[in-house]
């Protein structure tokens, strides 16, 4: 089997090893099939269906309001999962049935691709969160807290940081020509992104764990009251 330096030297801006020829075995190659499979099956309705919600909030007068906008651009990024995210993985998981060379940008393409989906669908669940604490934390002040240009500005910064994420990873993976050195600022980065999904796990929890339990509360209320 190559060593690691024969595999640096192969795709030296990979922080893991390269996939070969030799790590498919009978259940990595069922896996592989059953993987695509899935999503070869799952990628037309997550076009179609993200593409149609995008096309009803923007195309019906009624429908466009912020928490529907909100929940729009959210559908955008599903879809370009379903246009980016899953094409790159069928292509690559094929190459690897296929028992194709690694081809290094591809394999590369992949993590990025997938983390800044990752990245971009839960800024947007995260905006979304938001958005239903203070409809329900601050009802009356709603249309005056959340705005059509604080939720403009929120969405160009969730984009913003995923655009951010994907272009610096490329440019520094052509860049950086030292293994060692592009393997600690990758360590960088990736513990950076791992902080703000975490981030906004923590926020989209205990925003809906709000919602449910407030939710509750006026239910009990209301019971009561007939009472």
């Amino acid at each position: 089997m190559p060593t690691e330096s024969e595999s640096e030297e192969e795709c030296p801006y990979l922080s893991y090893t390269v996939w070969r020829k030799t790590y498919m075995t009978k259940d990595t190659f069922a896996l592989l099939i059953s993987v695509t499979i899935v999503n070869l099956v799952a990628i037309f309705p997550t076009i179609l269906l993200n593409a149609s919600v995008i096309l009803a909030v923007a195309t019906r007068q009624r429908l466009k309001t912020t928490s529907n906008k909100l929940l729009a651009c959210l559908a955008g990024t599903d879809l370009l999962t379903g246009l980016v995210v899953q094409p790159i993985a069928i292509a690559v998981d094929i190459k690897r049935i296929l028992g194709v060379e690694p081809f290094c940008v591809l394999e590369k393409l992949r993590p990025v691709a997938l983390s800044t989906a990752a990245l971009a669908s839960s800024s947007h669940l995260f905006l979304i969160s938001i958005d239903r604490y203070i409809a329900i934390k601050h009802p009356l002040r709603y249309q005056e807290i959340v705005t059509g240009r604080r939720v403009k500005r929120g969405v160009l910064l969730a984009w913003a940081i995923a655009v951010f994420y994907i272009t610096q990873d490329f440019v520094s993976a052509f860049i950086v020509s030292d293994p060692k050195l592009y393997s600690a600022y990758y360590n960088i980065i990736y513990v950076t992104l791992i902080l703000i999904l975490l981030t906004c796990i923590a926020v989209i929890i205990y925003s809906n764990c709000y919602m449910l339990f407030e939710t509750r509360r006026q239910r009990k209320r209301l019971r009561t009251e007939q009472l």
